[in-house]
């Protein structure tokens, strides 16, 4: 034990003269010519400045839409664009739009939600707090990509204000935002000497005339829409049609443009695929007290839905009918609009509302903004919807019985092959 104590002392003592040797060693002050560098070691150590390859890209979708906001057959007007603004969603607002209506993706590469911004120099991205990493990993160094719920950020307006130009005026499609989002945003730009500007051709036009095979726009969906079963539905669809009328002269409308596809699929009994993962037909409806206007792409609806819907039997002041036309025409109808009052459907808990190009489309005078009373007609469920609903939940147990099954299989098969190893 002593000479252990002794080992430990002549070990301290060492490293004490070793720590006084570096105190007071005196330090060597360098002059300033062993403090100059090199010309040419200075160039090395300089980080050299990024260039993004993509910038030189004028073929690529970004660069194409500079191109197109000077030029006045893309904009349609005298004056030109500083700045574009790109939404995520279609002119019904779905939550997941079609592939064809993936305007945001298009432009920029992320295929979530979110708003784009282009302007001559530079291109921003706002996307919610959790796709936040993701969003930065898919698109290309071009982008600048913010997050949308964190306050300490750029807000659109004050990002496009810093790179204003001379003409002050920012476009974007009313067609695919909420006239409450896209009031926010004229407010928002307002304050910085920006004027919002409805412009629904520019972008489209663009990209129904990309060249690159891996960026052109998808053909729209051939399939037709199809009758719902009303063993299934319960309500005739002019009993369903006389209950929203019955709501409308209730709040003095005489009548309500439906925007919501899954509120036009309640409302007319029908169900399509133009949805990626809902059965809904694309498709507007404006029903006024005394018939009932579908605006839908061209041969979505053939002959058996068209004679369900009585498009044949329409006639003066018949109120049991329904008037089939083109679909891209709700806007220039709803301009020349007979009826008085029109309900607009606003936002909420359950839907978003009707877009800000079809409240724009409507007379100020004639805008009755108010939530859907198909919405509350939806919620209440018959004696038919019930009982579907109940061997919907019978279908989704099976399957999800089945699914948990086949895990639990491969669990035990897992741990008894572990377990065989471990014996070997």
């Amino acid at each position: 034990m002593k000479i252990i104590l002794f080992i430990a002392a002549v070990l301290m003592t060492e490293c004490n003269s070793v720590r006084l040797s570096a105190l007071t060693k005196p330090t060597t002050t360098s002059t300033p010519a062993q403090m100059t560098q090199p010309t040419a070691l200075v160039q090395e150590m300089t980080p050299p400045t990024f260039v993004c390859p993509e910038s030189s890209n004028t073929a690529s979708p970004v660069a194409r839409l500079r191109a197109a906001m000077k030029n006045s057959s893309y904009t349609q007007m005298n004056a030109f664009f500083d700045a574009f603004l790109v939404f995520y969603s279609d002119e019904h607002l779905s939550e997941e739009p079609a592939a064809e209506e993936r305007r945001l993706e298009y432009i920029s590469g992320w295929e979530g939600s979110g708003t784009a911004v282009v302007a001559d120099d530079g291109a921003a991205l706002w996307v919610p707090s959790a796709d936040l990493r993701r969003a930065r990993a898919t698109v290309s160094c071009l982008w600048l990509v913010l997050d949308q719920d964190d306050p300490r950020q750029p807000t659109i307006a004050e990002w496009i204000a810093e790179r204003r130009g001379r003409s002050g005026k920012v476009g974007a499609d009313a067609r695919l935002t909420s006239i409450s989002d896209w009031q926010a945003l004229a407010t928002s730009l307002q304050r910085e000497n920006l004027q919002l500007v409805p412009q629904s051709t520019m972008l489209d036009q663009l990209w129904n005339e990309e060249m690159d095979p891996a960026r052109r726009r998808p053909e729209f969906t051939r399939v037709v829409a199809m009758s719902h079963n009303q063993e299934y539905t319960g309500m005739s669809w002019r009993e369903k049609v006389n209950l929203v009328r019955n709501e409308l002269q209730a709040v003095g409308a005489d009548a309500m443009i439906v925007t919501a596809l899954d509120e036009v699929a309640w409302l007319l009994n029908i169900r399509g695929k133009d949805l990626p993962y809902a059965p809904l037909l694309k498709a507007f409806v404006l029903l006024s007290l005394k018939d009932v206007r579908v605006y839908v792409p061209p041969g979505k609806l053939l002959m058996p839905e068209r004679d369900a819907l009585s498009a044949y039997n329409c006639f003066a002041n018949s109120n049991n009918c329904t008037r089939v036309n083109e679909y891209g025409t709700v806007y220039s109808d709803l301009r020349r609009a007979i009826e008085t009052k029109i309900l607009i459907p606003t936002g909420g808990t359950f839907q978003r509302g009707a877009s800000a190009a079809i409240a724009q489309s409507i007379p100020q005078t004639k805008r009755l903004f108010q939530t859907s009373p198909i919405i509350y007609f939806k919620a209440q469920k018959n004696s038919a919807e019930i009982h579907g609903m109940k061997k919907a939940h019978l279908r989704d147990a099976v399957a999800m019985c089945t699914v948990l099954n086949y895990i639990e299989k491969i669990y035990l098969y897992r741990i008894q092959s572990i377990d065989d190893r471990r014996d070997a």
